[in-house]
């Protein structure tokens, strides 16, 4: 079996940066399709005011305009956007150094073809056959061929994170952890060979844990993890863990549906118990870090959903019922916190 916490962890940050920059040059070119930046050019204004002229929804417009502020075509001054020099340069069509047409390649990327569909029509979750990974995961209807893909995915995307998390030692004084949503339970797998002893629970669809199942032998038995096979949203939740982990899971849903997940948390833990958030954090500005940008633009585009600055979340834990929320661990662009019961 493969040793995951000997192996040494590099800060992954280049790797992220270079999965979103088909996002980031699709946005740019998302941007031409509506002539954004010649009705920008003309005086700054705000994203509300730009849907309208544009037809498209305020909150689309909104990510995709802080998308292209990252890419340095766009400025935001208290809430309204306007043209930076490179963007006035080589974005706007009938500047002399115009470079737009660079991007036209870009027009055939799934990026760019669903980000221009979410202009026009909304969120576009990502399609599984007749249906979406969305619908199918908040009816806990995932087929068992779309479990197996999500989980291998999800696994790849993750995995270095989930990995520095386990061996942080921010779990060392709980004897028992239930991972939600946790996917093919690569935390767990971290979890189990630094603590033999610990009790790990992996609580996701019935179709994810069995997906789990094939890929947590490859790294410790996996029998020695208990499963909950249920939905988050049928109130069926583990109450034998003292701390609950939640990594790349609030961001996956309205803020509605984040408060619900945490309050069913707060309902299951006992008095002492604590719940872990890992999620790349947006800065208070909601424009930076670039990679948490373009993260929420994808997040609106595939969940109708979003980042959260560190802010935010303390906000929702709050309303949850939880206390004295603080960030205890960093790892590349992503931030863990802890709140207490």
């Amino acid at each position: 079996m493969k040793n995951l916490v000997e192996f040494a962890i590099p800060d992954d940050k280049i790797i992220c940066d270079l999965y979103m920059d088909q996002v980031g040059l699709s946005a740019v070119a998302v941007a031409d399709e509506f002539d954004l930046f010649r009705i920008i050019g003309s005086e700054p204004q705000d994203a509300a005011t730009l849907a309208a002229k544009i037809n498209s929804d305020k909150r689309a417009v909104e990510v995709l305009l802080n998308a292209l502020v990252t890419q340095g075509g766009l400025a935001n001054d208290d809430g309204k956007y306007s043209l930076t020099t490179v963007g006035d340069a080589f974005f706007k069509r009938g500047s002399p150094l115009c470079r737009i047409f660079q991007l036209y390649s870009n027009k055939e990327s799934w990026a760019y073809k669903r980000i221009s569909n979410m202009m026009k029509n909304g969120p576009d979750p990502v399609a599984f056959g007749k249906g979406s990974y969305t619908s199918m995961w908040e009816t806990g209807t995932l087929t068992q061929e779309a479990a197996d893909r999500f989980t291998a995915m999800m696994n790849t995307n993750i995995g270095a994170v989930a990995i520095a998390v386990a061996k942080s030692g921010i779990f060392a004084d709980f004897t028992s952890v239930v991972d939600v949503g946790g996917a093919s339970g690569i935390f767990l797998a971290a979890m189990r060979q630094l603590h033999p002893e610990m009790k790990l629970t992996l609580f996701e669809l019935p179709q994810v844990c069995e997906s789990a199942k094939g890929i947590l032998k490859h790294y410790v038995d996996p029998t020695s993890i208990e499963y909950f096979p249920a939905s988050f949203f049928e109130q069926q939740w583990p109450a034998n863990g003292q701390a609950y982990f939640l990594s790349n899971v609030l961001h996956d849903w309205p803020r509605a549906k984040g408060v619900e997940i945490l309050k069913n948390i707060r309902q299951a833990l006992p008095s002492n118990g604590a719940v872990f958030i890992n999620e790349a954090l947006l800065n208070e500005d909601r424009m930076s870090p670039k990679y948490t940008v373009l993260f929420d633009l994808m997040m609106h585009l595939n969940h109708a959903s979003q980042q959260y600055t560190e802010v935010e979340l303390f906000e929702i834990l709050h309303e949850a019922g939880f206390k004295n929320p603080r960030r205890v661990f960093e790892f590349g662009y992503y931030s863990t916190i802890r709140a207490d019961v």
